[in-house]
């Protein structure tokens, strides 16, 4: 249990990855990252940017993280956006709209790290559970008189 609680405070005070600080430690997380601005207007006249989309589920620790591609984000609407699909994007390119070929984007280590970090972090806590298991077990059977 100490060393559940001691990985716990150490990925709580680890530096913003955009999950942890923003977000919470528990539930579905979306976060969407700008790309470049784009001469398109939303539904409601908003002024939109070019973005990707990341989601992850965390329970304590990430237990998923995914690339969703791109979506229009809503400027002042903070993570708000579009959905975006490949006839969409093609629409939007053939109009002049959207840059052709598409920015490239990349997501950092950190956040894939963040993701996935229960997969990390549970041999850890197993294996030592397991090796502090069987010192018990030694200490009491070298205890035992003879």
């Amino acid at each position: 249990m100490k060393t559940l609680l001691l990985f716990i405070t150490f990925f709580i005070t680890i530096p913003n990855t955009t999950f942890l600080v923003k977000r919470g430690l528990f539930g579905k997380q979306e976060t969407i990252k700008k790309i470049q601005d784009v001469y398109l207007k939303g539904s409601k006249g908003e002024d939109l940017y070019l973005a990707y989309k990341t989601s992850a589920l965390f329970l304590f620790f990430g237990v998923y993280f995914k690339d969703d591609g791109y979506v229009l984000g809503i400027k002042k609407g903070y993570g708000s956006y579009y959905p975006l699909d490949e006839k969409q994007i093609k629409e939007f390119q053939e109009q002049g709209h959207l840059p052709n070929p598409l920015p490239k984007y990349s997501i950092s280590f950190f956040d894939y790290l963040m993701g996935y970090s229960l997969w990390i972090v549970l041999p850890f806590i197993i294996g030592f559970q397991i090796l502090k298991h069987r010192y018990k077990k030694q200490a009491k059977a070298s205890q035992k008189p003879i």
